[in-house]
C-alpha cells in the first residue's frame, strides 16, 4: 500500500508544496508508504528546501496534454491511494474515478475549490463526493468545503495541520530593527505601504523583502526581523505569518481569511485587506510597543500555545489519523 501525493513541478518557494512534500515524509517515517509523484515530470524533485521525500519516477510516466492525463502504466487499484491537489480535482479526479482509483482531494485553499472545476461544476460535484477522503488544511478550509458541497458527507473530511519547521522555533536573541515581508504575493499593495512606510519610519529601522529565497534564507531573515508584515488573500491557511511569529516577529496585515484560527493579539494585529492607514498606523504602534509587547506574559504565553498546537507531534498525529484510514479503504478495495 502507497499513499501518493500528486505535485505540480514547480522549483519556487511555494508554501503548499512544502507541506506536501513533509505530509509524505511523516507518513513514511511513521511506516506508512507513501511518495511524491510529479505528473508533469516524473524526473523532477524540489530543491529549494531540505527535503527526504521518496520521488515516484520512471515505473509510471504520467504526463498532460490538453489538460487530459495520460498514463504508460497505471497506478495500481489495489494498493495505490492518490492525493490530488485541490486544483487538479476534476483534471485528475474524473480519471481515478473512471480507473477504479481511491484517492483523496488535498485541499490546501478552499478559496480556489473551484478553479479544479475547469467550468464543469456538476463533474467537480461528484468527483467532491466520490472522493474516499478530504483533506482540510485549516478550520477556514473545513467551512469553506461545507458550503461549497452542501451534500457532501463531512465524515470523509481529515483535518490536518501544516508543518512549522522546527528552525523557525530557535529564538534569536539579537532582534534588529527590521522589518520584512513577502512581495509576492498583493504585490501592489506591498509596494505601497513600502513607500508609505519609508517615509516616516523611526531612525534605524528598515524594510526588507523577502522575495525567491530558499528555506534556509527565510529563517535567517525572519531571525533577524523585529517585525513581520503579512499580504495575503483569500488563503487556505497562510503559513509565512505563523512562522514569522514563531522566529519571534509581531505580525501586521491581512489574515486571507484561514489565519484567521490563530491571527490573534498581541503578536498579530488583523488589518482589514485594503485599509492601508490603519496598516500603517498598526506597524507604527507595534514599533512604539515592541519591547512591552515581547516583554509580557501574554505574549510568551501565546508563543508557547502556537508552538504547541502547530507542532510536528500534532501534525503527525493528525497525519497518521488519515494514513490509517487510506489503509483501512484499501483494505477493503476488491
Amino acid at each position: 500500500m502507497e499513499i501518493v501525493y500528486l505535485s505540480p513541478a514547480v522549483n519556487i518557494p511555494i508554501g503548499g508544496i512544502k507541506v506536501i512534500y513533509r505530509h509524505s515524509e511523516m507518513l513514511n517515517e511513521a511506516g506508512i508508504s507513501s511518495s511524491i509523484f510529479h505528473p508533469d515530470d516524473a524526473s523532477f524533485s524540489c530543491n529549494w528546501f531540505n527535503h527526504n521525500a521518496v520521488i515516484r519516477s520512471g515505473k509510471r510516466k504520467w504526463f498532460r496534454k490538453k489538460h487530459v492525463m495520460y498514463e504508460k502504466k497505471p497506478f495500481n487499484p489495489k494498493s495505490d491511494f492518490i492525493v490530488i491537489p485541490e486544483v487538479w480535482a476534476n483534471q485528475i479526479g474524473a480519471q481515478c474515478i473512471q480507473r477504479k482509483l481511491r484517492y483523496g482531494i488535498f485541499v490546501q485553499n478552499g478559496y480556489m475549490i473551484h478553479q479544479g472545476g475547469k467550468k464543469n461544476i456538476p463533474l467537480l460535484n461528484t468527483v467532491y463526493e466520490k472522493a474516499d477522503l478530504i483533506l482540510s488544511i485549516s478550520e477556514d478550509t473545513t467551512e469553506v468545503l461545507k458550503l461549497s458541497f452542501p451534500n457532501l458527507n463531512q465524515n470523509k473530511i481529515c483535518r490536518v495541520i501544516p508543518n512549522i519547521a522546527e528552525a523557525f522555533k530557535d529564538q534569536c536573541l539579537s532582534k534588529k530593527k527590521i522589518i520584512t515581508y513577502m512581495p509576492r504575493k498583493l504585490t501592489r499593495h506591498a509596494e505601497m505601504i513600502h513607500f508609505f512606510l519609508e517615509q516616516s519610519l523611526p531612525e534605524g529601522w528598515k524594510l526588507v523583502a523577502i522575495d525567491n529565497k530558499s528555506e534556509q534564507e527565510v529563517v535567517a531573515l525572519l531571525k533577524e526581523s523585529s517585525i513581520f508584515l503579512s499580504f495575503c488573500e483569500a488563503e487556505g491557511f497562510a503559513l509565512p505569518p505563523i512562522e514569522a511569529a514563531l522566529a519571534g516577529n509581531l505580525v501586521i496585515g491581512y489574515t486571507g481569511e484561514g489565519a484567521k484560527e490563530y491571527f490573534k493579539p498581541p503578536i498579530f494585529t488583523e488589518v482589514h485587506c485594503g485599509d492601508l492607514i490603519n496598516f500603517i498606523g498598526s506597524v507604527k504602534n507595534s514599533i512604539n510597543q515592541l519591547q512591552l509587547i515581547i516583554g509580557s506574559q501574554a505574549y510568551q504565553e501565546q508563543l508557547h500555545h502556537l508552538s504547541e498546537y502547530y507542532s510536528s507531534e500534532n501534525e503527525s498525529r493528525l497525519l497518521l489519523e488519515f494514513g490509517r484510514r487510506a489503509q483501512q479503504i484499501l483494505n477493503q478495495t476488491d
